[in-house]
């Protein structure tokens, strides 16, 4: 899914993208870097730390997404990825109070698809999972727990739903040395 989001945002032309993640959630949080990464790495584009905000301090996600505002600016972020919508969401607002405009000032993708991404303003662009596949997955586990095997750890593909919280760029000029 995390994949998915950055391919979407450098299809639209852009090479500074941020990613918000979290703490509360390691292994999640780390599959989802990993797809962040992933994507950056398939066309060249150099993981910055600078473009990377996780609080270790911000346990509320929305908070951690607003928190992340002025940080990426600094570094140049064009785009961010959002852990998940209730992070996006806190992106959102901080971006409103500071007078700028999502997308044309910062393109935003969250992760989750809840039920509030349609009707934030403007319309969160996010990856929505399957929740039938993961509840299915979840029972194969519980049922392999119960037989006393050790379950397989399985990341379930999300879809992009594209809203209106990101935009088109220009491309970038060179992709290796986009960041």
């Amino acid at each position: 899914g995390a994949q998915l989001a950055v391919e979407h945002f450098i299809a639209l032309g852009h090479c500074r993208i941020g990613f918000v993640g979290v703490t509360n959630r390691p292994q999640s949080n780390q599959h989802r870097f990993k797809g962040y990464q992933n994507a950056l790495e398939a066309v060249g584009i150099a993981l910055d730390p600078a473009l990377i905000f996780t609080s270790h301090t911000i346990e509320d996600h929305a908070k951690t997404g607003e928190a992340s505002l002025e940080p990426l600016l600094a570094a140049g972020a064009t785009a961010v990825f959002c852990y998940n919508d209730t992070s996006a969401i806190g992106l959102l607002a901080a971006c409103h109070k500071r007078g700028l405009s999502v997308p044309d000032n910062l393109s935003i993708v969250g992760f989750d698809d809840i039920d509030m991404a349609t009707y934030t303003m403007p319309p969160l662009t996010t990856i929505r999972q399957p929740r039938f596949g993961l509840g299915q997955q979840a029972m194969h586990m519980m049922l392999a727990l119960l037989d006393g095997q050790e379950p397989e750890n399985q990341i379930v593909p999300g879809e992009l739903v594209v809203r209106q919280t990101t935009t088109q760029l220009l491309p970038c000029e060179n992709l290796e040395a986009a960041s």
